[in-house]
């Protein structure tokens, strides 16, 4: 045999031995830790990953809200600026149908039908021949 295999062959030393005996309960100590820290890893990330929804739903929740109120004002706004329209321009001075349709609008500040109304309202009007027609909100 040659000296490499003999050297194979023969028993570990007493060193040796103990030097490994302790890499294997490093080894073992260190898997049951990777295991327990790999446990912490994933529930850590799960909570990260709910509390980054929670987070998303509120914000989205928010923008919407705003959009929302932005849509009304802008309508608020186009009721407003119908509004201001003078009755000399829309009425003839002696038509009383028209001048009370045009009373309603203002009154209640609903928008004047323009071709079509925004959604949520419906189109209405008095029933005589010069009625101005508007757009009411959907009851």
């Amino acid at each position: 045999m040659s000296d490499k295999n003999k050297k194979l062959l023969s028993p570990p030393s007493p060193i040796v031995t103990n030097f490994e005996q302790r890499i294997i309960k490093l080894v073992k100590k260190g898997k049951k830790r990777g295991k327990r820290y790999s446990i912490i890893g994933i529930s850590g990330s799960i909570i990260i990953c709910v509390i980054s929804l929670i987070i998303g739903y509120y914000i989205f929740i928010n923008i919407n809200y705003l959009l929302t109120q932005a849509k009304i004002n802008r309508n608020l706004n186009n009721n407003a600026i119908n509004n201001r329209i003078n009755e000399k321009y829309l009425c003839q001075e002696n038509d009383g149908c028209c001048i009370a349709s045009l009373k309603i609008i203002k009154k209640n500040n609903y928008m004047i039908y323009n071709n079509n109304c925004s959604d949520g309202y419906k189109k209405n009007g008095l029933r005589c021949e010069t009625s101005l027609t508007w757009c009411e909100p959907i009851k």
